[in-house]
C-alpha cells in the first residue's frame, strides 16, 4: 500500500524534526500559540503528504520509463 509507505517516510522525518527543534532549542524561541501548531500541522499535512499521495498513486498508473522522462526533465 503507497499510503501506509508514505506515512512511515513522513512519521519518522517530523520525528527527526522535532528531535532537531527540541535540540537546538528552536521550539522555545517561537511566539506561536496551541492553535497555530495546529494549522501548520494542518497544512503540512495537506500540501505535503496529500500531494505525495497523489503523485505516488499517478506514478502507478504509467510505465517506468514515462515516468523517468517526466521526472528527468
Amino acid at each position: 500500500d503507497p499510503f501506509l509507505s508514505i506515512s512511515y517516510r513522513f512519521a519518522i522525518a517530523a520525528l527527526i524534526l522535532l528531535a532537531f527543534c527540541l535540540f537546538t532549542g528552536a521550539l522555545k524561541t517561537t511566539k506561536l500559540n496551541r492553535a497555530s501548531y495546529g494549522f501548520i500541522a494542518l497544512q503540512g499535512l495537506l500540501v505535503f503528504c496529500c500531494n505525495y499521495y497523489l503523485s505516488y498513486l499517478g506514478v502507478s498508473m504509467l510505465t517506468t520509463g514515462l515516468v523517468a522522462v517526466c521526472f528527468s526533465t
